[in-house]
């Protein structure tokens, strides 16, 4: 019930809980590889012990330290942007420094000019390259975020992206920023149908998570529930898209 509750949150949620469990997993390895490091080398139990302290500060230091560096880091972009205005934040953006706390800031701008700075960053290179997707969640996250026209017509035409992934990201950003366009829904409901087949296939791509943000996307824009039943959706669209298209 708890991990359906967390993979329905914002995705940034998600991934701190992810983390945490990956540090408890780690500690629980590290705690198994001390006592068997113990018994073979009959090192003491005080000894053991202190190892698994060091490794366990390490840790927490190194989350520490990230933690703050992103805070120093907004704080830097804020006082900044107070002086240069948002030609700072699209200058930083294409420098890559700051990247994710600019990012941020762009989007909260919702100034017009934020918007093809976000787009020419989500089509770059550099975010096509990144395996992770946090550049792509965050691009799209901030367009969504700008409200902008032309920001929005650029995440609905991205839900015909050829690259999956590109288009369950898009879903993230409508379900996350509640961005109501019922031009969205149609390609969604498509999209709910190809998940359905890539899990048919026991395909690897597919991810609880991207179903979830399908889902969403679907409910905030019509307010309707019909979980991840494509039959009911497009019967529904059906029967209901004159009303709004």
């Amino acid at each position: 019930m708890f991990i359906k509750f967390m993979k329905k949150q914002n995705s940034k949620v998600l991934n701190l809980f992810i983390k945490l469990i990956s540090i408890i997993l780690l500690i629980m390895a590290t705690l198994f590889l001390t006592g068997f490091e113990i018994q073979i080398r009959n090192i003491s139990n005080w000894l053991g012990l202190i190892i698994f302290i060091i490794i366990f500060i390490v840790i927490v230091l190194i989350l520490l330290v990230d933690f703050i560096s992103h805070i120093k880091a907004k704080k830097i972009v804020k006082e900044k942007m107070k002086d240069n205005g948002i030609d700072y934040l699209i200058k930083t953006l294409k420098s890559g420094e700051y990247q994710e706390e600019v990012i941020e800031e762009l989007g909260k701008s919702r100034d017009p000019r934020a918007v093809p700075a976000l787009i020419e960053f989500v089509n770059s290179e550099e975010v096509k390259n990144d395996e992770e997707g946090y550049k792509l969640e965050g691009g799209l996250n901030a367009l969504a975020q700008t409200r902008d026209r032309k920001a929005i017509d650029f995440l609905i035409s991205s839900l015909s992206n050829p690259e999956l992934v590109v288009r369950f990201y898009v879903c993230s950003a409508i379900a996350s920023q509640g961005i109501r366009d019922f031009r969205a829904v149609e390609p969604i409901i498509a999209l709910l149908k190809d998940i359905k087949d890539i899990k048919k296939r026991k395909d690897p791509l597919y991810d609880e998570m991207f179903e979830n943000w399908v889902i969403q996307a679907l409910e905030v824009i019509t307010g309707k529930r019909f979980g991840n039943d494509h039959e009911r959706w497009e019967k529904w669209w059906e029967e209901n898209k004159q009303n709004y298209i």
